[in-house]
């Protein structure tokens, strides 16, 4: 998990980490378990990145606030959808 870890971190905080978010995410499953990493770099004085500052949490943990708006609100917006309302609990033949 320790060389995922480093290994993982260090590429996506290079490749696929926004500064604009401020924060940056993995969900993975690793060794058999599934994995959540939340993290952010921090930098110095000048900007340049020097730590990377995260936790990990089981995803499982996420499921409830996702999932409570499920149905309620449209995946897509009705202009991009020619109109037709278009739930997660619909599902497109």
């Amino acid at each position: 998990m320790r060389r995922w870890l480093r290994d993982t971190l260090a590429t996506h905080s290079r490749t696929l980490y926004d500064p604009k978010y401020r924060m940056g995410a993995i969900v993975h499953t690793v060794d058999g378990v599934s994995r959540a990493i939340v993290y952010t770099v921090v930098k110095d004085k000048s900007g340049a990145p020097r730590r990377l500052l995260g936790l990990e949490e089981d995803p499982r943990g996420f499921e409830a606030p996702l999932h409570r708006g499920r149905g309620k609100f449209p995946l897509l917006p009705r202009p991009l959808t020619g109109g037709v309302s278009m739930t997660r609990s619909r599902r497109l033949s």
